[in-house]
Order: C-alpha cells, then sequence, then structure tokens
C-alpha cells in the first residue's frame, strides 16, 4: 500500500474511532482555560508572563489532543496484537509507527497552534513576535509527547492503568497556567527561568520520542501483549 494511501487511512480511522473521546476532552480544556481565562489574560502585561502562559496553554492543549485522537484506537490495536505485524514485515517497525501516528500529530498541532492563535487575539496586550517561542514550543512538546509515549506504551504491559493515569493528569494540568501566571506575578517564579525550562523540556521531550522509537525492542513489543 502507498505511504498516502496508508495515510489516509489512518487519519481517517483516527477521527471516527476517537469523535466521543476527542469532543470530551475538548471540552474540559476549554472550560479549564475560559472559565477564568479573562481575568488571567489581563495579567499578561510583559513578555515573560505571555510567553509563560501560551507555552503552558499549548503544551496542555497537545497534551490533551493527542492523547484524546490516539490512546483509544491505540489500545485496541496492542490488545489484539496488531503491532506484531509491523515486526514482521520489510519495512522498518519505526517507519511504520510514524506514518500510523502522523496523522494524530499534525492534528494536534493544527488545533494546538489554532487555540494559541485565539487567546492570543483575545490577550488585550500582546505582540506576534511573542507568540512565536510558544508556538515552536507547544510543537516540539505536542511532537515529542505524540511519538514517545507510543514508543514507551509499545513496550510496556499495563498500558490500561497508564492510560487512566494520563487521563487523570488531564484534570491536574488544567489549570497550571492560570497558577502560574498567578504565582509570576506575585514573584514566586521568575517568567525568564519559566520560558526556558518549559522550552528546555518541549525540546527534550521532542528528542527523546525520536530516538525512542528509533531504539523499539521487537521481544519487548511482544512480550508486553
Amino acid at each position: 500500500m502507498r505511504t498516502r494511501k496508508l495515510l489516509l487511512l489512518h487519519f481517517t480511522t483516527t477521527l471516527r474511532e476517537s469523535v466521543i473521546v476527542f469532543a470530551l476532552l475538548g471540552f474540559l480544556v476549554f472550560y479549564g482555560a475560559f472559565s477564568s481565562g479573562g481575568d488571567v489574560l489581563t495579567r499578561l502585561d510583559s513578555k515573560g508572563l505571555f510567553q509563560v502562559y501560551f507555552l503552558l496553554l499549548m503544551m496542555l492543549v497537545g497534551y490533551t489532543v493527542t492523547f484524546s485522537l490516539y490512546f483509544a484506537p491505540f489500545l485496541k490495536k496492542k490488545t489484539s496484537g496488531f503491532y506484531h505485524l509491523y515486526l514482521i514485515l520489510p519495512e522498518d517497525p519505526s517507519k511504520l509507527l510514524m506514518v500510523e501516528i502522523l496523522p494524530t500529530l499534525l492534528i494536534s498541532l493544527l488545533l494546538t497552534w489554532g487555540i494559541g492563535l485565539v487567546f492570543y487575539i483575545k490577550a488585550p496586550i500582546s505582540h506576534a513576535s511573542w507568540l512565536v517561542l510558544p508556538m515552536i514550543g507547544g510543537g516540539l512538546f505536542t511532537l515529542g509527547f505524540g511519538v514517545l509515549s507510543l514508543a514507551l506504551m509499545l513496550q510496556i504491559s499495563n498500558v490500561r492503568t497508564l492510560s487512566v493515569v494520563l487521563f487523570l493528569l488531564i484534570f491536574v494540568l488544567v489549570r497550571v497556567p492560570q497558577y502560574m501566571v498567578k504565582g509570576m506575578v506575585r514573584g514566586n517564579f521568575s517568567p525568564d527561568l519559566a520560558t526556558a525550562l518549559l522550552t528546555g523540556i518541549s525540546a527534550l521531550f521532542a528528542l527523546a520520542g525520536f530516538l525512542a522509537i528509533r531504539r523499539i525492542s521487537p521481544e519487548r513489543v511482544i512480550l508486553s501483549s
């Protein structure tokens, strides 16, 4: 099957199987962000505060969308032994896995940047240049989280428990951007240091993800099923 047809198949399958979960988690993100988002946006009167808030916001959106779009179909395939087929095909398994998750990553990136732009328009004080770093950091984190989680979950047995933990973590993370901004306004955190740390974490996630998927152990994939 040609790569383009395979991508189209994964794209349509991802949307069809995850639409309900995606809608629920999308509502969760918007509720958490908008319930007091207006108050937080009025506090973003400096470049540092703006970039930290938008970095955290885009990382949260990327995390939530990637989880909602990919993890339910992944669990079905893993429990049925679907990924064993990738190990016996002549193609490199890492390339096949990247083709499979690419539609999810593209949708996640577009929604991450789209929601970031919506909040940028709503912010009373902002400059276009302030949004560049959050968009780069949010994109790197989204890519890294998707690829790294795929590589890890292929090689562990207790996937359902990890999925529950990742799901519950959304309820915690959804308030982090607002709390961080309020803490920085009070002087509890340094905006520049927080921006550097978040950007570095995003870059490390992306690097670790692509290294992990290149080094997947076929033996662990089989034993974890």
